[in-house]
């Protein structure tokens, strides 16, 4: 997750500056030099290039800095503590929504076999009534309430498998996934792989005389 990774970078830098302050309160030995170039005669028609050359070390001793560098020490430790929290935070709301997501999706896959099997029954139930309708054995009132129960039973397992289809998404974020890939989604087919309904299926559900 991006989160979790910029969480890891911000303990790891630091951690990092706390050797850097660590440092500062040590003795520095550095070495540094020059060359100069000078022209030099030994008559006057003979002229050369000679250079002249300067080495030396510089010793940095931090002896009274009224504990400014302890201070900068404490202070990046301070840091790196808060940039741990922050990490373990992050990771625990990881964690927890990558289980959250789990349970959703399980608990709308655990229920989707009966919802499928009920809408199943209400649509051949629904059919019966209007074949014995249209035979003149049943009523128009019986026939429209067995349409309702099977429109009330297709609206249930839709909305389920869009529960389904956002459990999944959820949880492929939680785990730090991404689904953008730049193109541009139908609402319409979305709304139809959302439900799973075959579209003859549904609009049989709306004719009850021929």
């Amino acid at each position: 997750r991006p989160d979790v990774a910029a969480a890891e970078r911000e303990v790891a830098e630091a951690s990092a500056t706390i050797g850097i302050e660590e440092a500062k309160r040590y003795p520095r030995l550095s070495l540094s030099g020059n060359i100069t170039p000078q022209i030099q005669s030994l008559s006057a028609a003979d002229l050369f290039l000679a250079n002249t050359w300067a080495v030396g070390p510089t010793l940095n001793l931090p002896l009274f800095d009224a504990g400014k560098r302890a201070a900068d020490v404490e202070a990046a430790r301070a840091r790196y503590e808060a940039a741990a929290s922050r990490f373990r935070a992050t990771v625990r709301t990881a964690a927890k929504e990558v289980e959250e997501a789990l349970v959703r999706l399980k608990n709308a896959e655990d229920r989707l076999p009966k919802a499928l099997a009920a809408a199943d029954g209400y649509r051949s139930n629904f059919r019966a009534m209007r074949e014995l309708y249209q035979a003149g054995f049943g009523s128009l009132i019986d026939a429209e309430a067995s349409r309702r129960q099977a429109l009330v039973a297709e609206r249930s397992l839709a909305e389920l498998r869009q529960e389904s289809s956002s459990a999944w998404i959820a949880l492929y974020r939680a785990a730090g996934g991404s689904w953008d890939d730049g193109s541009e989604s139908n609402p319409a087919d979305e709304g139809r792989l959302a439900t799973g309904v075959k579209d003859s299926a549904f609009r049989d559900l709306f004719t009850v005389s021929p």
